[in-house]
């Protein structure tokens, strides 16, 4: 359905849904007809991976998420973003592009033994395909663990208008992203989970 609403109504400049996933660009490979989007929020799924069960016993439920996440490779080809970047690539009047599901999932709608990989906002995931965004303003990516300084560094090179980051607190790199996006006066927020934080535009103080 999500895919449908963006290949059937030209006239949309907000959209949010949940989820966006490849399976669904697959079924229905037409491009989106939204040029005049200006502010998208959807979580692009490339792949739902199904872990082995947990155990009934949920006092062992983190230990037990922990050694199957340790033995598990999440495996994806480096192009896979693709499916989605293309398609946002020729949303050229984007302001405000959020990776967050719209209304975020309870803990109890999913199987506990269900993982999803996002798409990447990284240059070595085709991230330089949406270098005819000159008018993006806000980024939200809430699952860029793989972001670097050479992926910040291009944001700032190619969206000219870019002035709000807002990423996971438990970022690696926070501490050098936090530092880097200072330099360039874009406005950060380092807490992911409250969405009128960061319509606010306040900056939060350097993460720990």
């Amino acid at each position: 359905m999500v895919q449908r609403f963006l290949c059937e109504m030209p006239s949309l400049k907000v959209f949010r849904a949940n989820l966006l996933t490849a399976h669904d660009i697959k079924r229905d490979p037409r491009p989106w007809v939204c040029k005049g989007l200006e502010e998208i929020s959807i979580a692009f799924v490339l792949k739902t991976n199904t872990l082995p069960a947990d155990t009934s016993d949920r006092t062992t439920e983190i230990e037990n998420w922990r050694q199957v996440l340790q033995n598990v490779t999440f495996t994806m080809p480096l192009s896979a973003s693709r499916v989605f970047l293309e398609r946002l690539a020729t949303l050229t009047k984007l302001q405000i592009l959020d990776l967050r599901e719209a209304i975020p999932s309870r803990s109890n709608d999913r199987p506990e033994n269900v993982w999803y990989n996002y798409m990447k906002m990284q240059l070595d995931c085709d991230l330089d395909l949406l270098r005819t965004l000159n008018r993006l303003e806000v980024l939200v990516s809430p699952t860029c663990h793989g972001m670097g300084l050479h992926d910040a560094q291009w944001m700032v090179d190619h969206w000219p208008d870019f002035s709000t980051i807002c990423l996971n607190q438990r970022h690696p790199a926070r501490k050098s992203l936090y530092d880097f996006f200072g330099k360039y006066d874009i406005k950060q927020i380092w807490d992911i989970r409250t969405r009128d934080k960061w319509m606010e535009h306040k900056i939060f103080p350097r993460p720990q």
